[in-house]
Formats: C-alpha cells, structure tokens, sequence
C-alpha cells in the first residue's frame, strides 16, 4: 500500500503537467485555449491604456449597467479635441514561432442615440498596441438599443522568445467631439 501512494501521487502530477503544456502551446496540435471574463472580481488581468491624445479618460468597473453579473466596465471618453484611443489589453501564453489565430468577443451597450457613436474597436498582436492606427474599427456605437456583440477574428506570428505572448485589446476611438460614458461586459478570447 506504501508503493502505491507514491505512484498515484507522480501520476497525479504527471496529468497536471500535461494539461498545462496542452495550455500553454494551443498551436502545436490545434489546442483550442479559451478566457472570458465578466469582470466579477477585479479586472481579470486586463489594464486600461489610452494613446495619450484624450483631454481625460478611465475605465473603471461599474455596476450601472452589467451584461453578465453585477459587474462590466465603464469607459468614460472626453473627446472633445476630436481625436484619441482607449482601451483594456491583457496578454495570454502562446506557442514560440508560430501562428495562432486570436479570436476576441466582447458584448456593448447602447443607448440607441446617433450623435457621438464612437467606433468599437480591437487588437491582437504581439507588441502591445500604442495608437489608434494599430486597432481594427468594428463598427459604430449607438447604431442600437441595449447590448450588442462586437468580434475580431486575426492571425498572429509569435516570436522566438522563450516565454511569447499575444496582446488583445478592446476599447473605443474618439471620431465625434463628444464627451460620454459607455459599457463594456463579458469578454471571451480564444487561441488555436
């Protein structure tokens, strides 16, 4: 029986270490790794960034209007100098010297007025973004009422280093000279 324990523990171990690996190289044999987060908890890893060229913005978590729980996120814009960028980014683990494809999706609120609808935007990549130039425009907000899903849907080259990361982020870009409150909610990333 004393044999035994000792077997099944580096059995145990062995297991735990091959989900992990699986994790970690989604491209090697087509792994799928799949996030989401509602942001129930904190930020989940995610931090907000900006391209400096907003008056002032933040990205806070808020109860006021969550798609999934009590929590989502509140971008407040000032984009009255009519130009400038925020957003949420987080880096996952890839693979070294190979292509991923990123898949992003995250759900926004709206409240159906057409002046001032923002482009919904997003990235993934391996540096992390820095201007408005390096996101993919999604699509307006306030085209609609209530919540809507945004996607993204890229292919990425890892680099050699020894420990890679892909950046995704999500965010909106100031194209109207508007000041506004806007939320963000459930967020799913997925790398194969």
């Amino acid at each position: 029986m004393k044999r035994i324990v000792p077997r099944m523990r580096r059995l145990l171990a062995l297991l735990i270490a091959l989900a992990f690996v699986s994790a970690l190289a989604p491209a090697g044999a087509h792994a799928e790794v799949r996030y989401t987060e509602s942001f129930e908890s904190g930020f989940g890893g995610w931090m907000p960034a900006s391209d400096g060229l907003l008056p002032s913005w933040s990205v806070t978590r808020s109860t006021q209007r969550p798609f999934d729980g009590i929590w989502g996120l509140r971008y407040d814009i000032d984009g009255r100098l009519d130009d400038g960028t925020a957003w949420v980014q987080r880096r996952f683990p890839v693979a070294p010297s190979t292509t991923v494809t990123v898949e992003v999706s995250f759900w926004v609120w709206s409240d159906g007025v057409a002046i001032g609808g923002l482009p919904v935007v997003a990235y993934a990549g391996t540096p992390d973004p820095k201007t408005e130039s390096d996101f993919t425009r999604l699509g307006p907000l306030n085209r609609w009422v209530g919540w809507k899903q945004f996607g993204h849907k890229v292919q990425v080259q890892t680099d050699k280093t020894a420990a890679p990361t892909v950046t995704v982020a999500f965010g909106l870009t100031v194209d109207w000279e508007v000041v506004r409150a806007d939320y963000f909610d459930l967020v799913t990333v997925t790398i194969t």
